[in-house]
């Protein structure tokens, strides 16, 4: 979870703090974490705004190999076909896989496949906390104007959506509109931490079960009771979610109309995504939190972590697990790199970015 105070904060965003040597990103995995990305040639990115990078977990070497890209506050992730996208502090940034570009031998890179900052939009300082390509290009969770937005060149974002309980955009973060699922192309479910309508009203609100799962389409509530919701996704006809204050993933079925919990790590759950027939989740450590009362799952367990699960949708099964072991503790989107093991991503400031070319 992310607080409009806390992304409020004035001026520019300084990485000079989090360079590489002065931050410790180590991390350990079951050896099935790697056989995971093994057996189907991939790599796993998540973000984490709180060390102010993109992480994607690669191979080298027979070895789990991470890589780090400074970014602003980075929180959305999405890849799709050739795209890398990700929701940075004011702006959206698009990356485009080229390994063929010009100038790639010669850069020196041990990578099979290389994404280049093609573009960007500048947004403000919105809480993008979602984003996924779609029908009509890109759609966006702006948690700050409470809506479901796409991008226009003139504009800092064009509202699509926002839930009936709010007259429209208000800018003030009213309700914490936080995640969206998609469905042909369009959203589908959206999340959101409870049907207020002013911003402050729930940091001060001491019960946490107000969260909320709309039906994006028909404008209603369909699960409610939840503790900080986010991530939800479809997965063959099914709703999946993150209860995130439990703990937990919790499904639901749209036509029975009834939710279970299928899953409880020892975090705070937040970002899902699905690939083939498993479902990759992250859990980040238990924080302060603005709301009144404590996490349900802090209560529960006394410490937590930062990590990755990979679960067999067969059998609901952990069958991989990658662990954070030093200074990252909050983990905020998840996505896949199909076919490259060993990806290689310029941010805006890599010199390496001047003498690469696509033409």
């Amino acid at each position: 979870m992310s607080t409009l105070n806390e992304d409020s904060k004035k001026g520019t965003v300084d990485l000079s703090d989090y360079q590489n040597e002065l931050y410790d990103f180590s991390s350990s995995a079951t050896p099935s974490f790697l056989e995971f990305l093994q057996i189907f040639r991939i790599s796993v990115a998540v973000t984490s705004y709180d060390c102010q990078r993109l992480i994607v977990f690669r191979q080298k070497n027979d070895n789990i190999d991470t890589l780090l890209v400074p970014m602003a506050r980075p929180r959305g992730l999405a890849v799709h076909e050739n795209k890398l996208t990700v929701a940075a502090y004011t702006e959206i940034i698009n990356y485009y896989r080229h390994d063929q570009s010009v100038g790639f031998d010669e850069a020196g890179l041990e990578a099979d496949s290389i994404f280049l900052p093609r573009n960007s939009h500048i947004t403000g300082e919105i809480n993008v906390h979602d984003l996924a390509w779609g029908q009509g290009g890109l759609w966006m969770v702006n948690s700050r104007f409470s809506c479901i937005c796409t991008l226009q060149p003139d504009l800092s974002f064009k509202p699509q959506w926002w839930p009936k309980f709010l007259k429209g955009p208000t800018g003030d973060g009213a309700g914490h509109l936080n995640c969206m699922a998609m469905r042909e192309g369009k959203p589908a479910y959206a999340t959101c931490f409870g049907a207020f309508t002013e911003g402050r009203s729930w940091r001060a609100e001491s019960d946490l079960s107000t969260g909320l799962l709309i039906d994006v389409q028909t404008d209603e509530i369909v699960l409610e009771g939840l503790c900080m919701p986010h991530s939800p996704k479809l997965y063959k006809d099914k709703v999946y979610l993150c209860n995130s204050g439990h703990g937990t993933v919790m499904c639901y079925d749209p036509i029975t109309k009834t939710a279970e919990t299928v899953l409880e790590v020892q975090g705070f759950t937040r970002a899902m995504t699905f690939y083939r027939d498993y479902m990759i989740v992250c859990c980040s450590k238990f924080r302060h939190s603005e709301r009144a009362a404590p996490l349900p799952v802090s209560l529960k367990y006394q410490e937590s972590h930062a990590g990755i699960y990979i679960v067999d949708m067969n059998t609901m099964s952990i069958v991989a697990f990658c662990r954070f072991d030093g200074d990252v503790s909050q983990l905020y989107d998840v996505a896949v790199i199909e076919e490259s093991v060993q990806p290689e991503i310029l941010g805006l400031q890599d010199p390496r970015v001047t003498e690469l070319f696509v033409f």
